[in-house]
């Protein structure tokens, strides 16, 4: 514990200088040598079948190794580098941390119509889209749908503290919560949170659900919002696609008051299953839009998963017995090699350790 107090002292001692490296190593090595020398000395008594002596080494050796096994190491990454958290994101020199500090950037692309600003948020606006339809053109297809916009958890600040980062922003007419984390290399932390609005002054919607079923018949409703000064009329068309067939017909056509929503339903029959797209565009007098969203359709009928399992030495046949009675197109057969045993955990652990992508 002498050598456990001497690392904590100079560590705490901001103004201190660090340890000689060779006078850590061996402060950590006789801290970690007592624990093992008290269980050594409970397994002897044990044998002598001197069991309390025995057993009340061990506990000590227990108790002591505890903390032995994990603070020393952590003290001496931090006595050579300085502070892990706050080296891995400020960098070099301190960051000056202040309040309501944290600029954002946004540069959208051909992936946003119109941007606005938002209160503490620097944003670039593009009238792109909307220079196309005042020609006439037709209107840019919103099909990027992100939940997670942008995760970036290794943002490097200048020595004044500030970053400036490019976001592509997606299709989503919504308004995105930005959160910003800071630490600077002091231990003083920094948060702020605010909001993105992405928003256009005519757009259409698609409300599709969780996932279809092959042979369903639903209604698809459209939502037609208008935010223009004035009315205009508007004419709505489905892109027809082989996994459904319309029940009505493809197009249809309203007229929409400023600053009101409408609802159009187009009437379907699922015939085919698999990760599918509905489109839509509404073409109208002032301002037009293109939507497409995707949805799962499942096969009708109850999934069935046969597993089979083997050393692979040389050559290895596998044998699986399809029903008659299986859907068309679903059966897949998926085969894996493993090198050994632990590339199997470490599978597990691809699917455990994901970002928060959504």
């Amino acid at each position: 514990w002498a050598a456990f107090l001497f690392l904590l002292i100079r560590v705490a001692d901001a103004d201190a200088e660090p340890p000689p490296t060779s006078l850590s190593i061996i402060a950590l090595v006789v801290y970690i040598l007592i624990p093992g020398a008290y269980l050594l000395l409970g397994q002897l008594r044990w044998v002598q079948t001197r069991r309390l002596a025995g057993a009340f080494a061990t506990g000590v050796g227990a108790l002591v190794s505890l903390p032995a096994a994990v603070i020393p190491l952590a003290l001496l990454f931090t006595v050579s580098s300085g502070g892990m958290l706050a080296g891995g994101m400020a960098g070099g020199a301190p960051m000056e941390m202040a309040r309501n500090d944290v600029q954002l950037l946004a540069a959208p692309t051909a992936a946003i119509p119109i941007v606005e600003e938002a209160k503490g948020v620097e944003a670039e606006v593009s009238k792109e889209h909307a220079d196309q339809q005042q020609a006439g053109q037709s209107p840019r297809l919103r099909q990027f749908f992100p939940e997670t916009l942008y995760w970036n958890p290794e943002v490097v600040t200048d020595q004044s503290g500030s970053a400036s980062l490019e976001i592509p922003i997606a299709d989503s007419i919504t308004t995105w919560r930005l959160t910003a984390l800071a630490s600077s290399q002091d231990g003083r932390l920094g948060f702020t949170t605010q909001g993105v609005r992405v928003f256009q002054d005519f757009f259409v919607d698609i409300d599709l659900p969780v996932s279809l079923t092959q042979g369903d018949e639903i209604s698809i409703p459209i939502g037609v919002f208008n935010y223009l000064p004035t009315a205009q009329k508007v004419r709505l068309e489905v892109k027809t696609e082989p996994w459904f067939e319309l029940k009505g017909q493809a197009e249809q056509t309203l007229t929409i008051a400023s600053n009101d929503i409408e609802v159009v339903y187009f009437p379907i029959r699922v015939v085919k299953f698999g990760r599918n797209g509905f489109q839509v565009t509404a073409w109208g007098e002032k301002m037009s839009d293109a939507i497409r969203r995707e949805v799962s359709v499942l096969p009708d009928g109850k999934e069935i998963r046969l597993t089979d399992s083997d050393w692979l030495r040389e050559n290895k046949e596998l044998t699986l017995n399809i029903p008659s009675e299986t859907v068309r197109d679903t059966p897949r057969v998926e085969v894996k090699i493993y090198p050994g045993v632990l590339a199997q955990v470490v599978e597990g652990l691809e699917k455990i350790l994901r970002l928060p992508y959504g």
